[in-house]
């Protein structure tokens, strides 16, 4: 062994498979190409999936969006080869233009909505598993659930933001934090004078 050479610096070189190596950039969207290395042009592959990127009206407001859409066949099966892919993206692209192409919108909950499934999702657990929350617990966020809808209640979940300020009945200001699962609010502080 040489002087510059370590058993860590050997072990590092030899076949070393590394765990994270294959899961990068997995979820990112990639650009699709040819058999001759040229880009296609709208089509793109995320996790083995075929998606055509279209640029669609809305039919309620006429505000044209680019969407990406997830190419399936017939049965509803995703396509899996590039040469399907095509040929979906561009029968999408005619139904597109003789406007018979139907793409429903991603539709968020609005806080009123997922309030009420988060609550009768915390009971079922409290009730079935014993190791859930407290019912105090339970009672304090369906008042707090109840006092931020009637603010934000018809606002969609990916409208409110960390901080978004809410006023509650008697004026008090009142920020909203929302976490994956759970939410919670809380009166801001008024500064002594």
């Amino acid at each position: 062994m040489q002087a510059d050479e370590t058993q860590c610096n050997q072990v590092a070189g030899a076949n070393v498979n590394l765990l994270n190596a294959s899961k990068h950039g997995r979820e990112k969207y990639q650009k699709v190409f040819d058999a001759r290395k040229r880009r296609l042009r709208g089509l793109w592959e995320r996790n083995g999936t075929f998606y055509g990127q279209l640029t669609v009206t809305n039919l309620d407001n006429g505000a044209k969006t680019v969407r990406r859409v997830r190419l399936e066949d017939k049965d509803g099966q995703p396509v899996t080869t590039t040469p399907q892919a095509v040929a979906i993206l561009s029968k999408l692209k005619v139904q597109r233009e003789d406007d018979t192409l139907k793409i429903t919108p991603k539709h968020t909950h609005t806080l009123s909505e997922y309030g009420k499934t988060y609550i009768a999702r915390l009971q079922q657990l409290s009730s079935a598993a014993g190791n859930g929350k407290r019912p105090g617990s339970i009672r304090l966020e369906k008042t707090l659930l109840k006092s931020l809808g009637t603010n934000l209640g018809n606002r969609r979940l990916r409208e409110i933001t960390p901080g978004m300020n809410g006023v509650s009945k008697n004026g008090s200001p009142q920020v909203l934090i929302i976490m994956r699962r759970p939410l919670f609010s809380y009166q801001k502080t008024q500064p002594v004078t």
